[in-house]
């Protein structure tokens, strides 16, 4: 379980195949995760298999490129990374399972007082669990929900969020891992 709260950004330096799956290695001087320890890249629970010095090594099992953003994956890659919760850590964003639910679309990127309003578009089958003022993470990153439409939503990204992730870096047209919140699913 995380919080959709970014921990810091790391950078993809190496990616070997093994069978159907991907060994992915990330540097960051930020983290040092454990050998077992849950990792959320772009918000996609993997684990961690092997650490050297101020790089590690993730697992990226076939059926997860399948379903997210990380099957474009490449070397140079910045990304998005958070541990996950341990017991008694507070709660800042929202209960992200690391469990991506599909891929949205950026439409448009709007700026609006130094930071930016996305419109993602979102696959019919995840809209109906959208509720405006609810939340989303969007390549691991808690945030709310703005506006809705038939097939699209809108979020707006603070400064500080755009200077502590990789938001900074996302065009019109890219795609993005979505993962939506829990709670509305059950409720719905």
């Amino acid at each position: 379980m995380f919080t959709g709260l970014v921990e810091t950004i790391g950078k993809v330096i190496s990616i070997r195949k093994k069978g159907n799956s991907l060994i992915l290695r990330v540097h960051t001087d930020e983290m040092k995760p454990e050998i077992g320890e849950s990792i959320a890249i772009n918000g996609v629970c993997l684990t961690v298999l092997k650490v050297i010095q101020t790089d590690f090594e993730l697992y990226l099992g076939s059926r997860t490129q399948a379903q997210t953003c990380l099957s474009k994956i490449s070397v140079g890659k910045k990304i998005n990374l958070e541990r996950a919760l341990r017991m008694g850590d507070r709660i800042g964003g929202h209960l992200v399972q690391g469990h991506v639910d599909g891929t949205g679309k950026i439409l448009s990127r709007n700026m609006k007082d130094g930071g930016v309003i996305f419109k993602v578009k979102i696959p019919s089958e995840l809209s109906k669990y959208l509720v405006v003022n609810g939340s989303i993470a969007i390549d691991g990153v808690s945030l709310t929900i703005g506006n809705i439409k038939n097939d699209y939503f809108e979020v707006g990204v603070i400064p500080y969020t755009l200077e502590h992730t990789t938001f900074i870096n996302l065009k019109v047209g890219g795609t993005v891992n979505l993962e939506i919140d829990i709670i509305g699913r059950y409720l719905r």
